[in-house]
């Protein structure tokens, strides 16, 4: 009995180091969450263009990030100015975003994107961001939100993201980059959990 689970709990390990080996995307909404998973890493605040500066791919950021986009970008005091954060990087296009080295996390904070939305995407994957308030009129708490992942350098090649399909025009701020440990999928932790709980189970009836 105890000689089949101790197989059973090697496969099981060995599925679980395949998991953690494999492409897995971890995505955060909550800047708090995606920090405490990030063991380090580089803030880009976009604040030291001024406001309506244009931005092409030959603007260097003091993070070490470029951006282009497939009309115009800007640096903007739209948004996040209104909640003491100054500046941020303004798209209506889809546009690029390349960060220095192999990051294995990343995470904005971005604002009104409050009609017709955007995706992200980057190597394989793919999502579109969730919708916040209007900051047209008047600037609010649900106007702004938060997209993260900790992942691994094959999941971000190059470094690079992307964004497509906007329709009216976002501001992303606050981008964070950086190392990370990327998180197994729940269902592979269970399976893992399962191996051990067997194992408890056979040395148990060992020692009855």
């Amino acid at each position: 009995m105890i000689k089949n689970v101790v197989k059973s709990l090697v496969a099981v390990s060995t599925i679980v180091a395949c998991g953690a080996a494999a492409a897995s995307v971890v995505v955060y909404t909550d800047r708090s969450a995606w920090e405490a998973a990030v063991t380090g890493g580089v803030t880009e605040n976009f604040n030291s263009f001024a406001d309506g500066t244009v931005v092409t791919g030959a603007t260097l950021f003091p993070s070490g990030i470029t951006a282009t986009a497939s009309g115009t970008l800007d640096i903007s005091s739209f948004a996040f100015s209104a909640i003491g954060q100054g500046n941020a990087l303004r798209t209506f296009v889809n546009t690029t975003i390349v960060m220095p080295g192999s990051p294995v996390a990343f995470g904005f904070d971005y604002a009104d994107l409050d009609l017709g939305g955007a995706s992200i995407a980057f190597g394989t994957f793919s999502q579109a961001l969730a919708l916040t308030g209007d900051a047209d009129s008047s600037v609010t708490s649900d106007d702004f939100a938060f997209f993260g992942v900790v992942a691994t350098a094959a999941d971000i090649p190059g470094g690079t993201f992307s964004f497509t399909s906007v329709l009216e025009g976002f501001v992303i701020d606050n981008l964070s980059f950086g190392s990370g440990t990327a998180v197994p999928e729940p269902g592979t932790v269970a399976l893992l959990g399962l191996g051990l709980a067997g194992l408890g189970y056979a040395r148990r009836r060992r020692h009855s």
